[in-house]
């Protein structure tokens, strides 16, 4: 008899999780052993497994969960998505910028927004690549990018927010308004 490829990763997967799951409690650091149990969750057949895993790991301020986080970004099911870009929010590693600006066009409209949340919750490194998000041919990349950065409140926005009060597209030109009167509201506190 043979065994199909799905069916022997299944296999060695349940192995590594009865090795992780024997091993908690009997280390120095349960937290750790707790953190490497939610990673491998992330690659469960299970969404729910997947989805809660993703939660944990955010919860977890541990950076070993940030790259299994990057990858659950790529997942087929937009639920499994959202929790890892909240997550990386929550965790506030730079690492998740790029990956999280990738969110910002995908097609599931609630995706883009929690990605653009956690994006203003990893503050300036978020800066750049929002301002080049200005440039998309998607006007709704546009807008919400033009929304974060007001939120942000970092000046190197304020010239290509500008830029885009002659935007084609009126919802765009609205959404640069806002943020630059924000930017200016922020400067001008003490």
């Amino acid at each position: 008899m043979t065994l199909r490829r799905s069916g022997l990763r299944r296999i060695a997967s349940a192995l590594a999780a009865a090795l992780l799951v024997g091993m908690a409690g009997c280390g120095p650091d349960d937290r750790a052993d707790e953190v490497a149990k939610e990673i491998w969750y992330l690659g469960s057949t299970e969404v729910g497994s997947r989805s809660r895993a993703a939660e944990a790991l955010g919860s977890s301020g541990d950076a070993r969960s940030v790259k299994p986080l990057i990858g659950a970004l790529d997942d087929a099911t937009w639920a499994v998505r959202k929790r890892a870009a909240e997550a990386l929010g929550k965790l506030g590693d730079a690492r998740a910028v790029a990956p999280l600006i990738c969110c910002v066009k995908d097609g599931n409209a609630d995706l883009r927004s929690i990605a653009l949340e956690s994006l203003v919750k990893l503050g300036r490194p978020s800066a750049e690549p929002l301002i080049a998000c200005l440039k998309d041919g998607d006007p709704f990349v546009r807008e919400r990018a033009a929304q974060t950065l007001g939120k942000l409140g970092d000046v190197r926005a304020i010239p290509p927010l500008a830029e885009c009060l002659k935007d084609p597209d009126a919802d765009v030109c609205a959404a640069a308004t806002a943020a630059l009167d924000a930017l200016r509201k922020q400067s001008s506190k003490p």
